[in-house]
């Protein structure tokens, strides 16, 4: 036999049984059949697969103590600065290109508020939020709302205004906070500062 390749010879694969050998049988085209077996209360049952042939797993059943599921972005970062907004002007206080989640931010603006003053939230590029501060006031859009833009406190005399800008939302691409200032009825310009804390992958 020695002088056949090995593809020619016919064997019979047999494993052992208490004690017994048993034969191992193949389907119709030589695929070898496993009944796969787990232990419960110290009997073997049948492990099953569904019609794909993919085993089903209940992790529950498996007495975990818990399971956890989160975003696994990295560590926390902060920003803060503070920046004078003209009449009529829009200035991007701050914007990240990457993938995360907002954590806190919170927008504090002082000094000649105008009603149409507005906080713009831009997230994936899509803008989120490009309403005044008087209309989230009067919408009671306070925090815990879980909104883009959020009223914290406000007040027309004296003029300030403390927001909270898109709390837990998360970006794929790209997070901009922008603020506009109307035109006020004193001339004049506001103070805006911010202090953002954010993640990222």
């Amino acid at each position: 036999m020695a002088d056949y390749p090995d593809f020619t010879i016919i064997a019979l694969l047999k494993g052992i049984y208490l004690g017994q050998p048993k034969a191992l049988a193949v389907d119709s085209v030589g695929n070898m059949i496993a009944m796969l077996k787990a232990q419960y209360g110290g009997e073997p049952i049948n492990v099953e697969a569904d019609i794909a042939g993919n085993i089903q797993i209940n992790m529950v059943a498996q007495g975990l103590s818990e399971i956890i599921n989160r975003f696994k972005y990295g560590a926390p970062d902060y920003v803060t600065d503070t920046v004078t907004v003209d009449e009529l002007e829009t200035v991007e206080l701050f914007e990240t290109i990457s993938k995360g989640q907002v954590y806190a931010s919170v927008i504090n603006v002082v000094r000649t508020i105008d009603p149409a003053d507005k906080f713009i939230i831009t997230i994936d590029d899509e803008i989120l939020s490009d309403v005044t501060i008087e209309t989230l006031f009067d919408y009671r859009a306070m925090a815990g709302l879980n909104l883009p833009a959020a009223i914290l406190r406000y007040s027309l005399s004296p003029a300030y205004v403390v927001a909270l800008a898109a709390p837990g939302y998360t970006f794929e691409t790209n997070f901009k906070v922008e603020y506009y200032h109307g035109a006020a009825g004193v001339p004049g310009n506001v103070d805006v500062t911010y202090h953002i804390y954010y993640t990222t992958i």
